[in-house]
C-alpha cells in the first residue's frame, strides 16, 4: 500500500474521532422537573411584591352591646328569681327605648355555689346572665348606659360590629387598599419605564384595639365586675386595617 493511501486512512480515522464527542454532546438529554428545566431554556421572570395599605376608624354609635347581670343570694331559688326579675325589667325599658324585645337575646342562665373557708355548704349562689343589645344610634346607646348605672346588678361588658356594618367596613377597606396599591404601581411603572403585570395576590383584615367582649365558656362565663357610672359613654372607636399584597411580573416597556 502507497503511502500517500496510508496518510489518507489515517486523516479519515483522525476526523471521525474528533467528530465522535461532538455527535455524543449534541444528544446532550436535560433532566430534572418540568420547571427546572424550563428554567434552563427560558429566561428567568423578573418579579417584584407591592402592597397596599389602609385604616378606617369609625365612631361607636351603632352595634351589639354586651351586658352582664350579676346576683347573690344565699339561696339558690332567690338568686335566680332577682335575675329574672331584673332580666325582665331591662327588656321592658329597652323596649321603650325603641329597641324591640325580639331583637335582644341572651345566654343561659349560670349559676356558681360560693363556699367558705373551711364549709362543704355553699354559703351563696352567684347567678351570671349576659345579654345582646342592637343599638341603631347613640340614644339608644344612652340608655343602655343609664340602666348599668341604675342596676348595681347590671354591667357594661363592651360593644362590637354587628355583621352586616362588619361587612361594610371591609369592604370600604378593601377598596382604601387597592386604591393606595394602584397608586404605588402607577408610580413604579412610571419612574422605571416598566409595566407590572399581575400574578397573584392576597388581603388580609385586622381589628386594632378591639374592644372587650365576654367570653363564655361550657359551663360559666367570665367574671364582670362592676364598671364606672356609664350614663355618658365615651366616645370610643372602632379601628380596623386591611392589607392588600399582589405579586407581579416587570414587563419592560418597548
Amino acid at each position: 500500500m502507497s503511502a500517500s493511501i496510508i496518510v489518507r486512512l489515517s486523516s479519515l480515522s483522525l476526523a471521525a474521532a474528533l467528530l465522535l464527542p461532538l455527535s455524543a454532546a449534541a444528544e446532550t438529554e436535560l433532566r430534572g422537573t418540568p420547571t427546572a428545566r424550563a428554567g434552563l431554556l427560558l429566561p428567568e421572570r423578573q418579579t417584584v411584591t407591592l402592597t397596599g395599605e389602609a385604616r378606617i376608624d369609625q365612631p361607636v354609635e351603632s352595634g351589639i352591646v354586651t351586658v352582664g347581670i350579676r346576683t347573690r343570694h344565699a339561696r339558690l331559688h332567690e338568686a335566680l328569681t332577682e335575675n329574672h326579675n331584673i332580666r325582665a325589667e331591662i327588656l321592658g325599658h329597652l323596649t321603650n327605648s325603641g329597641i324591640p324585645a325580639g331583637a335582644i337575646t341572651g345566654s343561659r342562665f349560670s349559676t356558681t355555689p360560693r363556699y367558705g373557708l373551711f364549709s362543704s355548704k355553699p354559703k351563696e349562689y352567684e347567678v351570671d346572665n349576659i345579654l345582646y343589645i342592637p343599638v341603631r344610634k347613640e340614644s339608644q346607646l344612652q340608655a343602655v348606659a343609664e340602666l348599668c348605672d341604675s342596676y348595681r346588678d347590671l354591667h357594661f361588658a363592651g360593644i362590637t360590629l354587628d355583621h352586616k356594618n362588619l361587612k361594610e367596613m371591609k369592604e370600604r377597606l378593601l377598596n382604601n387598599a387597592l386604591a393606595d396599591l394602584q397608586a404605588r404601581k402607577a408610580i413604579y411603572e412610571k419612574s422605571l419605564g416598566v409595566r407590572l403585570q399581575p400574578i397573584s395576590f392576597s388581603e388580609s383584615f385586622t381589628p386594632v384595639d378591639e374592644e372587650p367582649t365576654v367570653q363564655q365558656s361550657e359551663n360559666r362565663i367570665s367574671p364582670i365586675e362592676p364598671s364606672a357610672p356609664l350614663t355618658r359613654i365615651p366616645r370610643s372607636l372602632y379601628s380596623f386595617a386591611g392589607r392588600v399584597t399582589v405579586h407581579y411580573e416587570v414587563i419592560p416597556k418597548g
